[in-house]
């Protein structure tokens, strides 16, 4: 959770959401939340990043609006808990909460 590790994992997002096959597929959302200086990390068009703890049920309304007819997943890089509270918040969106 430093700014190493999230170079090298956002090399690996880059590749997904710039093939043409892939792009029509995924949307990327990351969420930095370990401590890293922003002002070495450099902002990509490809795909949407945050810095600290988001709220994950906003985050849920915002997909489940913007992906009405979709099954919302989610890939995480982090503690379980949060892996808890993502797979919840994909279980209510995915049944259909406005």
């Amino acid at each position: 959770r430093d700014e190493i590790e999230f170079s090298s994992f956002k090399d690996l997002l880059t590749t997904i959401v710039t093939d043409e096959q892939l792009r029509g597929i995924f949307a990327m959302h990351t969420y930095i939340t370990g401590e890293v200086d922003l002002k070495k990390i450099k902002a990509d068009e490809e795909f949407h990043q945050f810095a600290g703890r988001p709220d994950w049920n906003r985050v849920g309304k915002e997909l489940h609006v913007a992906y009405p007819n979709c099954e919302v997943g989610v890939f995480l890089c982090g503690p379980a808990p949060i892996g808890k509270q993502l797979a919840a918040m994909c279980s209510k969106f995915n049944n259909g909460p406005n």
